[in-house]
């Protein structure tokens, strides 16, 4: 009985590898961690290994970031705040407050 069956349909979606991360640790009571970032070849083995940069962990904090987080990220900038932006509150129910340009007015938001 020799009867084959090709089940790689039943598999979903496939994922190859893309890189990989291992984690060093000191021993001792004063411990110290080093994380190694590699990429990976055509046959999924590690190769062109070297320190985790600052691009590659921004990548990775943002793959690993829930809907619940993204969900939390109200008023949050990303970069340099405009001048007429006086006060930012980030926290859950989140509010700030700016200043119009062409109104001496200020305007409070609130999620």
């Amino acid at each position: 009985m020799n009867n084959a069956n090709n089940v790689t349909e039943n598999f979903g979606t496939l994922y190859h590898p893309k890189s990989a991360l291992v984690f060093y640790e000191t021993a001792g009571t004063e411990t110290d961690m080093y994380v190694e970032h590699f990429d990976m070849d055509s046959n999924g083995m590690p190769v062109n290994a070297h320190p985790l940069n600052v691009k590659e962990a921004n990548v990775l904090a943002k793959a690993l970031q829930t809907d619940e987080e993204k969900s939390k990220a109200f008023l949050k900038p990303k970069g340099i705040l405009p001048t007429n932006i006086l006060h930012i509150n980030p926290s859950e129910k989140g509010t700030g407050a700016m200043v119009h340009q062409s109104t001496p007015t200020t305007t409070v938001l609130c999620k």
